[in-house]
């Protein structure tokens, strides 16, 4: 369901800002007290758990070999704790 979160966002984003903002402003405005409503939840509480979950965290360390004359790589993606031991 990634392309339902991402025209949700869509959405969102241009009700924030955006050229067609005070069109999509009438149109949820417009909308049914309950529709109104469940919208409203949906962005405050489903969306926002989806985009957080979606959110790729790099705090990790690892190890990557690879062929050629860079033999060993060590890939350190750490963002807590910058000061990773080498091998």
């Amino acid at each position: 369901m990634g392309h339902l979160t991402r025209i949700a966002n869509a959405v969102v984003q241009n009700l924030e800002r955006g050229p067609v903002q005070t069109h999509i402003s009438e149109v949820i405005r417009g909308l049914p007290a309950d529709c109104r409503g469940r919208w409203e939840s949906f962005v405050e509480e489903t969306l926002t758990e989806t985009n957080r979950r979606n959110t790729v965290d790099l705090g990790v360390a690892g190890t990557c070999t690879l062929p050629g004359p860079s033999r060993h790589l060590r890939l350190v993606l750490q963002r807590e704790n910058p000061k990773v031991n080498s091998p």
